[in-house]
């Protein structure tokens, strides 16, 4: 799934977020919101393989996190497509923030996030056509942005639920220890499988060595 997580903030505070793995990008992104999200523009910050991008105007900003490869003009044409529909639900002022009204637009924005993610020339060409006379501009590495003590390495999960990671398995898995611990019990179990087939292996080869069951040959 290249656009891996998305979100829409007013300044600093996150109005709505989606990811399609689990992982740690949110307190990432929430990193980089301190730094840009007072200011209007946009920009591409490169981290390890992956990708932020983001769009400021008012009070908005639109971010996505995308894989290294992921077509940086698809990005933005997707940041800025979320950029339209929000505003015409909202409008671009926005009072009385409340999360909990913007649910919604968090389900529009998760099938956005599917529907970009499906790369094909049709796809590049509307977004070519999104951007026409739009610089996109060119991605920086995050070092640019954050303090060293400010970064985290970025983990992102490979389970993936299709096409997205439930929260209530998120939190199967925060506070379930069975799930925790299943990595290492399906090793363990491996082991014991083998182990079994080494000893039912050597036993054969002892029975055909000493001719059977009477060990007549090993006498």
């Amino acid at each position: 799934m290249p656009i891996i997580y998305a979100l829409v903030s007013k300044g600093s505070y996150v109005l709505v977020e989606m990811m399609a793995k689990t992982g740690n990008m949110s307190a990432i992104a929430r990193k980089i919101l301190l730094k840009v999200a007072h200011k209007e523009g946009k920009m591409s910050y490169t981290y390890d393989n992956y990708a932020f991008h983001y769009v400021v105007s008012g009070y908005l900003c639109f971010m996505c996190l995308t894989d290294y490869n992921f077509s940086q003009t698809v990005a933005f044409s997707f940041l800025l497509r979320a950029q339209r529909r929000f505003i015409d639900r909202y409008g671009q002022t926005l009072e009385n923030i409340n999360s909990y009204q913007y649910q919604d637009f968090g389900l529009l924005l998760k099938e956005m996030m599917a529907d970009y993610s499906i790369l094909s020339p049709e796809r590049l060409e509307r977004a070519k056509d999104d951007l026409r006379g739009t610089k996109v501009p060119v991605a920086q590495n995050i070092d640019r942005l954050l303090q060293r003590h400010e970064k985290s390495e970025l983990l992102v999960d490979q389970v993936e639920k299709t096409p997205f990671v439930d929260d209530s398995l998120r939190s199967a898995q925060r506070h379930n220890p069975t799930m925790k611990k299943a990595p290492w019990y399906k090793n363990m179990l491996i082991w014991l499988i083998v182990i079994m087939v080494l000893l039912v292996i050597g036993i054969v080869c002892i029975l055909v060595g000493c001719g059977g069951f009477t060990f007549k040959n090993c006498r």
